[in-house]
């Protein structure tokens, strides 16, 4: 009777009435008598049959008798009694003064995953661990900041707005547990012909062929960072289907990448505000980021702020690099219409021949590889290094890109593009030990390395891209980033100023590929020329720096490098070693 007295508290702390009524079986008919009798005439209504057999079914064994047992009093009584001197007995002594030791009041235990497709989103509930005897929970989830909980069914939730969420976990016997998670929605990678998305693995030290669908390429909120990759068909190999892990310790059958192709990093539309304290002055700040949906200005966290589309400090701009060129006669950088993302080389471009002079030198006839661990392409002109990234599209190329790609030289709206989201909480901002981009202060031009700080001076030892202090040299602060935005060699841009004499270097009929600056009435001087283009905003210039002045030049966010181009010095440099931007 002891035994199954345990064995009903068991029961009646882990399932519902609901579930407990499913138990055992009617009165038989030819037992009525003898319950009515073991119960002294009272009534058998609530009280269930169980015989060995059925005894067995809910987990006592060995007690070969037949009860009935009421769960609402957890009452058990033996049917047919035991005679002990000269009293026959039904019940254990005392059953209903018993005090039963409440063995689940300690919460469940899980763990929250998150899927990326997108503008939509799952976040599951995993690894549940009831304690005692509970055995089942209902989930209910909130967005932060919101009073009303959400049941589901089950153990998804399907997310369709970007925010921090609320999940909890509350088991049958009353106890909840409750994490949160942070959800970010952004424009799904464009795939064209040619590019094979990829995922790092830690557990490999290397780059597996990802599921563009499964979920796990790519997500931008702050706690991951993990901006989506991809690597061309040029010398990309792989292995067979081999066993890797995720990031939750689960077997996957993946492919690994033994050697890879040229890498990009998908940058999502978004659009950005610089607080009015850092906004025009050399004092570096978190900018704001909105990821939008689709081409439209509609923000994923489901908020509506106004846009302003202006330089100015606390000003809304949807990032022009993203926007039609057509409505602003390509004032800002823009694109000849609206777009969802635009893919960004992961390293300094070199050449197919990196032990040639300078790793490439001014030719056309070398291809563009973007590879880490390799010598930069350098000693080539602007209007041969904007040849050459035009050249990556052409019929047979070995990237397997179509024209779609559109692929072209980088202009200073599109390296502002990634500059702001890397100083925003999706990108290094994040990594609150340094918050900044590190200095790739490798000597010899090797792509994708850092030092040992984020100032370290030029040196032959540096630390490559995946070890180390290397991915403290990316925009993410993780392998998933852009590398080389400081240190390295200098970074020319598709941009001119009116009428210098890169009007004439750069034969280009489309205003889409070039950005075109005003020029001042003092055409020689800098500092003229950057005040005459104030109204300018998105490409990190100046929205983020108070300009050229005196001989140190250092009056962008981070102490970075501020120059700008005059009718005869036209090149715009990015990039320059020790500093931010």
């Amino acid at each position: 009777m002891k035994i199954i007295h345990t064995r009903v508290n068991e029961l009646v702390e882990e399932k519902t009435p609901e579930e407990l009524a499913e138990l055992g079986a009617p009165i038989p008919q030819d037992k009525i008598n003898l319950a009515f009798e073991a119960l002294a005439g009272n009534q058998t209504v609530g009280y269930t049959y169980f015989n060995k057999e059925l005894l067995q079914n809910i987990g006592v064994t060995g007690v070969d008798r037949e009860v009935i047992i009421n769960f609402a009093i957890r009452d058990v009584v033996d049917i047919n009694g035991i005679e002990y001197k000269g009293n026959m007995l039904h019940r254990l002594s005392g059953w209903e003064n018993i005090t039963y030791q409440n063995r689940n009041t300690e919460p469940p235990e899980f763990i929250l995953n998150k899927k990326n497709y997108g503008l939509n989103a799952t976040i599951s509930i995993e690894n549940i661990e009831y304690k005692g005897n509970v055995s089942k929970g209902t989930v209910s989830y909130r967005l932060y900041g919101e009073t009303q909980w959400k049941q589901i069914t089950g153990t998804e939730i399907p997310i369709t707005v970007s925010g921090t969420y609320e999940v909890m976990l509350t088991d049958s016997a009353g106890n909840s547990a409750m994490d949160t998670i942070e959800v970010t929605l952004a424009n799904k990678p464009k795939i064209d012909s040619g590019m094979v998305p990829v995922v790092y693995r830690e557990s490999l030290n290397a780059w597996v062929i990802a599921d563009e669908n499964g979920g796990d390429w790519y997500d931008y909120s702050s706690d991951k960072a993990q901006w989506a990759n991809i690597m061309l068909e040029d010398g990309l190999t792989v292995e067979g289907d081999i066993e890797v892990l995720d990031d939750n310790k689960t077997i996957l059958v993946g492919k690994k990448v033994t050697a890879p192709g040229s890498m990009f990093v998908w940058i999502p539309r978004y659009m950005y505000q610089i607080p009015v304290a850092n906004y025009h002055t050399s004092t570096a700040g978190e900018i704001n980021i909105k990821f939008l949906k689709g081409t439209t200005n509609i923000a994923t966290d489901g908020t509506n702020v106004q846009i302003a589309n202006a330089s100015g400090g606390d000003n809304w701009n949807v990032h022009p690099a993203f926007c039609d060129g057509n409505k602003t006669s390509y004032a800002n950088g823009e694109w000849d219409k609206d777009i969802t993302g635009i893919w960004v080389a992961k390293f300094e471009a070199s050449s197919s021949n990196p032990s040639a002079t300078n790793g490439g030198g001014n030719t056309t006839e070398l291809n563009v590889k973007v590879l880490p661990n390799i010598t930069s392409w350098r000693g080539i002109t602007g209007p041969t290094a904007f040849a050459v990234s035009r050249n990556m599209v052409n019929s047979g190329n070995i990237y397997g890109l179509s024209s779609k790609s559109d692929s072209h030289m980088i202009k200073n709206s599109e390296w502002g593009m990634v500059a702001y989201l890397t100083q925003s909480k999706h990108g290094q901002i994040r990594d609150e030990a340094n918050g900044r981009v590190w200095n790739n202060p490798n000597s010899n031009y090797i792509t994708g390395q850092a030092g040992t700080g984020a100032n370290t001076a030029s040196t032959s030892t540096s630390n490559n891209y995946n070890e180390d202090n290397g991915p403290k040299a990316s925009t993410t602060a993780n392998v998933y980033g852009i590398y080389d935005m400081v240190g390295g060699a200098f970074e020319r841009t598709a941009a001119y100023l009116e009428n210098s004499t890169m009007t004439r270097n750069f034969l280009v009929g489309d205003k889409k590929y070039i950005d075109i600056y005003i020029i001042s009435e003092s055409e020689g001087d800098r500092q003229s020329n950057f005040n005459a283009n104030s109204e300018r905003y998105g490409d990190a210039i100046y929205e983020t720096s108070t300009g050229r002045t005196g001989e140190s030049n250092t009056n962008s966010w981070h102490g970075a490098y501020s120059d700008f181009g005059t009718n005869t010095y036209y090149q715009f440099i990015r990039g320059r070693r020790i500093g931010k931007w």
